[in-house]
């Protein structure tokens, strides 16, 4: 089993569309580059996300993450 390489993406929210259940949000990544995230609507209001934000999107293997603040 060999390691995934971990790479962090800052962006900046250009668009949260809230449904019942989930909640797409559109990330520029400022390079010409759009990321679109699925996500749990509890996410959204857990992460406090906004329009305009600037948050990372944390891509290892198959996987993405939305991360507000990165340390």
């Amino acid at each position: 089993m060999g390691s995934s390489k971990t790479e962090i993406v800052p962006g900046k929210v250009i668009a949260i569309n809230k449904g019942a259940v989930a909640a797409k949000v559109i990330i520029d990544t400022g390079d010409g580059s759009i990321i679109t995230h699925i996500v749990a609507i509890d996410d959204v209001y857990d992460l406090n996300i906004a329009k305009g934000d600037e948050i990372f999107t944390v891509v290892r293997g198959k996987s993405m993450r939305l991360m507000k603040k990165f340390s």
